[in-house]
């Protein structure tokens, strides 16, 4: 939660252009301190299919676990053509499933837009 004056953003940068779009609502929210008074602390961990890659899950508790402890979390898009075939459980698009269980704030973010889920 809130530490030190600055609000803890948990960052999950998602597959493909998610990490891209996630770069820039990093960038506006650091643009953003001044003028809104604030400072934010971003920390990333991997998701959907990355997260399989690097860990062999959609999603490790441990992020669960961090996505719960902060102030606010900013998904990127998650999914990608590789996992297509692979059983549900293995699938990046799992780990949305896990989110939506956690209590946290959950901006997703898109080349489209952002929308709010509390």
């Amino acid at each position: 939660m809130y530490r030190n004056g600055k609000h803890r953003i948990v960052v999950l940068p998602g597959d493909g252009i998610g990490p891209e779009v996630m770069q820039q609502a990093i960038d506006l929210l650091k643009a953003l301190e001044g003028p809104l008074g604030m400072q934010f602390e971003f920390e990333e961990h991997a998701v959907g299919g990355e997260a399989i890659r690097r860990h062999g899950v959609p999603i490790q508790p441990e992020t669960i676990e961090k996505c719960r402890q902060a102030d606010a979390v900013l998904l990127g898009a998650v999914g990608h053509p590789d996992f297509d075939r692979e059983p549900p459980e293995r699938r990046p698009e799992r780990a949305l499933l896990a989110l939506g269980c956690s209590s946290a704030c959950i901006a997703i973010c898109g080349p489209s837009g952002c929308s709010m889920h509390y």
